[in-house]
């Protein structure tokens, strides 16, 4: 071999390992490494059993989407100023956004006035403090209570007393009751109100059908931990049964399923919390990188029944796979 040829030889050798380095490491053309978005993912309640397909949404569009996810509960129910103090640390440690579902929108409106957050802001079913966030993901829950008194009312009637039950107060409660109330007072339906926290105060509002003057009605529930208790109620004590013409209420929660499976619930008013809680991740990841696409997200609702449990159209969306 001549010189000449071994230096062409050598030549080739070389240009054959700048490729191969080129293409199989970063020695020589470093990677894009994708920035990681830590989201922090703060909300109303101190148990996450009735945010299990939101957070099913949440984790799915966290790989997706290449997020550190922190998901933070309230150490006790309804605490506003507990929740503010929350946003502020998630601030402090760095978090790139934050997702919001608020206890007390009024009280978090003044808060936010007091000392707004200097990171965006996603909110989860919030729509009084829309001009507060970045984004914001909804239910319309005055136009669930509507369509649920519709339900109930295409089936009992207008003579029957609905007896509504509550578990605490918070403005989608109120904005969900005073849908319901709505339509039941425009057709003359008879309504009462009772509060309560725990079982015992739901039996005493069944008990008062039964005494003194023995008198049905159908009972709609607010909020899901009133639902819950109730369909338990019911379950357990055939004596109310013959009372109460239907059980309705609002969740995707397993047990709220199940007791519709059941029977202990006539019906539900239901929305889909994945694909919320995919949203939610979507749009903070939007906000944190400067390029937020849709500002508003009002997601469908839907009545189902029993028999609902087994449609396709429905078996996903209450019961998600991620």
């Amino acid at each position: 071999m001549t010189r000449k040829e071994a230096l062409i030889w050598t030549f080739y050798g070389a240009v054959l390992i700048l490729l191969f380095l080129a293409s199989s490491t970063d020695l020589l053309i470093k990677e894009r490494e994708d920035p990681v978005y830590p989201i922090s993912v703060v909300i109303e309640d101190s148990t996450d059993e009735e945010y299990a397909n939101f957070r099913k949404g949440l984790d799915q569009a966290a790989m997706e989407f290449n997020v550190d996810l922190s998901f933070i509960t309230l150490y006790e129910k309804d605490q506003a100023d507990q929740q503010m103090e929350m946003l502020r640390r998630e601030q402090q440690d760095g978090a790139a956004a934050v997702i919001l579902a608020p206890v007390d929108e009024e009280q978090m409106d003044q808060a936010l006035n007091e000392e707004p957050l200097s990171i965006p802001l996603v909110l989860w079913n919030a729509e009084t403090l829309s001009d507060r966030a970045s984004a914001l993901v909804s239910v319309d829950c005055a136009a669930m209570g509507r369509k649920l008194a519709e339900q109930v009312m295409e089936r009992h009637g207008t003579e029957e007393t609905v007896l509504l039950l509550a578990s605490g107060d918070n403005s989608v409660r109120r904005r969900f009751q005073a849908g319901i109330e709505e339509r039941l007072s425009q057709a003359g339906c008879r309504i009462r109100l009772a509060d309560g926290q725990e079982r015992e105060d739901f039996r005493q509002a069944l008990e008062a059908l039964l005494s003194p003057a023995e008198e049905t009605a159908v009972v709609v529930a607010l909020d899901q931990k009133s639902l819950r208790e109730t369909a338990d109620l019911l379950k357990e004590s055939p004596r109310y049964r013959p009372y109460v013409k239907g059980l309705y209420g609002r969740g995707t929660s397993i047990p709220i399923l199940n007791a519709l499976d059941q029977g202990w619930i006539s019906g539900l008013m239901v929305t889909d919390g994945f694909s919320a809680g995919y949203l939610c991740v979507k749009q903070a990841v939007g906000a944190a990188a400067d390029r937020l696409e849709e500002t508003e997200t009002v997601l469908d609702i839907y009545y189902i029944q029993r028999e609902d449990l087994r449609d396709a159209r429905y078996e996903k969306m209450l019961y998600p796979i991620e």
